[in-house]
C-alpha cells in the first residue's frame, strides 16, 4: 500500500473517531480515555508505517537523542506557556477577561474531566495517555510521517510550516491555536535537525508531563 493510502486511512479513522465521541457524549472522562487512547493507536500505527517506508532511518532509536530530546522538553514547555500567556493577556484586552476565561474552560473541559478522574481513581491511564501515548502516536504521524512526505514535494521550511499547521488545526483549539502551533515548528525543527523521531518524541512527551504534574498538583 502506497503512502497516500496510509495517510488517507489513518485521517479517516480518526475523523471517524472524532464523529464517535461527538455521538456518544465527551462528558464521561472513561469515554474521553477511550476515544483518545484509539486516535493515538491509529496515529501511531499509520505514522509507523508511513514513516518506515519514507524514512526508515529516523525510527532507530538513540539515547543521546533521548537525552537531547529531553532538555528540549523543557525548552518547548517554556515556549508554550510564553505563547499561552501572550495569547490570553491580547484576548482579555480586546474581549475581556471573562470571554477567554471562559473560552479556556470550554477548552480544556475535555482534560479537567480527566484530571479529576486522575484524582479520584488513578494518575496512571492520564500519564500513559498525555505523557506516552500521544507523544508518540502524533510525532510519528505529523514529524515522522506527514512531514517527511512533505518535505519530498517542497522545502523542509514549508513542510515544518504546514505540518505545524495541520497539527494545531487537529487539535481545535482558539486560545491554545498559537502555542499548538509554536510547537508544531519546534518539534519539526527538532525532527529535521536531528533526522530522528525520537527527539521530537521526547521533548512532546517532557512538556506534557510537566504541564500534567503542574494541573495535578498546583
Amino acid at each position: 500500500m502506497d503512502t497516500s493510502r496510509w495517510l488517507f486511512l489513518t485521517v479517516f479513522w480518526v475523523f471517524m473517531l472524532m464523529l464517535a465521541g461527538l455521538f456518544l457524549g465527551m462528558d464521561d472522562p472513561l469515554t474521553v480515555f477511550v476515544i483518545s487512547g484509539m486516535q493515538q493507536l491509529i496515529f501511531a500505527l499509520g505514522g509507523f508505517l508511513g514513516m518506515y517506508h519514507l524514512a526508515p532511518h529516523t525510527i532507530d532509536l538513540n539515547l543521546i537523542e533521548l537525552r537531547r530530546g529531553a532538555l528540549a522538553g523543557i525548552a518547548l514547555f517554556l515556549l508554550n506557556t510564553l505563547a499561552g500567556l501572550v495569547v490570553f493577556a491580547i484576548g482579555a484586552w480586546l474581549f475581556g477577561f471573562e470571554a477567554v476565561t471562559d473560552v479556556l474552560y470550554r477548552e480544556r473541559q475535555g482534560m479537567e474531566q480527566m484530571l479529576d478522574f486522575a484524582r479520584v481513581r488513578s494518575v496512571i491511564p492520564l500519564f500513559l495517555l498525555v505523557v506516552v501515548a500521544a507523544p508518540i502516536g502524533e510525532e510519528f504521524f505529523f514529524r515522522g510521517f506527514l512531514l517527511s512526505l512533505l518535505r519530498r514535494r517542497t522545502s523542509t521550511n514549508a513542510a515544518i510550516a504546514v505540518t505545524a499547521l495541520l497539527f494545531a488545526v487537529m487539535h481545535f483549539y482558539i486560545l491554545g491555536f498559537l502555542s499548538v502551533l509554536v510547537s508544531g515548528v519546534f518539534l519539526g525543527w527538532l525532527y529535521v535537525a536531528s533526522n530522528n523521531i525520537w527527539r521530537p518524541i521526547m521533548a512532546h512527551g517532557v512538556s506534557n508531563a510537566v504541564v500534567l504534574v503542574l494541573s495535578l498538583f498546583i
